[in-house]
């Protein structure tokens, strides 16, 4: 009897230790994304933009409440039209001499399509720098026809204000 007991003693530790390994998604962050572009397309229908040959590094999603603001959704084997739940960690905003672009930047809470193992913008920071840059590259390269001013990157915080405002209007 007593060895039932350690065993299921035992268990719980162990089950609860794994918990605490798992993904920590701040609830007020999540959204559920509907993906218009999947990794790889160009960016035109976004923005209308004219853009060269090379594909974005990242799905594009919107939220169907709000579709002022498009997300980079950072995942894997996301389908265009499908619908998946998101959490976003960032944002992304582009100044150039023509115009304002603003992206928010998302992770499917979904471990099967997540590329990267990180749950808030510091981890984003701390832990895939080369990320940041190649996004940073990609977008200075893709609106080369345009001077790039600015590349600013900010934590959730500017999110969830941009999303309160957008539900404002």
């Amino acid at each position: 009897m007593r060895l039932y007991w350690i065993l299921i003693v035992g268990s719980l530790i162990i089950s609860c230790k794994n918990e605490t390994n798992k993904t920590k998604v701040r609830i007020d962050t999540m959204l559920n994304l509907s993906i218009e572009m999947e990794p790889g397309n160009n960016i035109i229908p976004i923005y209308n933009d004219t853009i060269r040959f090379v594909g974005l590094p990242a799905a594009i999603g919107v939220n169907k409440d709000n579709k002022r603001i498009p997300f980079l959704v950072l995942g894997k084997e996301l389908e265009e039209g499908n619908d998946y739940l998101c959490h976003f960690i960032g944002s992304l905003d582009i100044t150039t001499d023509q115009s304002q672009r603003f992206f928010g930047v998302a992770l499917p809470v979904n471990d099967e399509y997540r590329t990267i193992d990180v749950d808030s913008y510091e981890d984003l920071t701390q832990s895939q720098p080369m990320l940041k840059l190649w996004l940073k590259d990609y977008f200075t390269f893709v609106y080369g026809n345009e001077v790039v001013k600015q590349i600013k990157w900010q934590n959730e915080i500017e999110i969830l204000r941009k999303l309160k405002e957008s539900n404002k209007r």
